[in-house]
């Protein structure tokens, strides 16, 4: 995860400028996360959640956050779809 999140930012500053050289610097201040870093992180985070499950103090953290109309949207969705292994 880190190497394609490395390389994608490596890349950030080409992306509507493409080069035909590999002589460049790795990384410097033009680099940026593009949205490719950003579902990458996404994504790995679901598959740890899914496995790991959701420690239950960021949990409640989190529920404690959304509105009323998004609570019982989300104690619903709990209800059908079992809430998974907390940590």
């Amino acid at each position: 995860m880190l190497g394609a999140i490395i390389g994608d930012m490596s890349g950030s500053r080409f992306e509507w400028d493409n080069i035909k050289t590999k002589n460049f610097e790795l990384l410097n201040e033009e680099c940026f996360p593009t949205d490719d870093s950003i579902m990458t992180v996404a994504i790995t985070g679901s598959m740890a959640e899914a496995y790991y499950g959701i420690p239950s103090a960021i949990r409640e953290r989190a529920l404690a956050l959304l509105d009323d109309n998004l609570l019982i949207i989300a104690e619903k969705f709990e209800k059908k779809f079992g809430q998974k292994k907390e940590i």
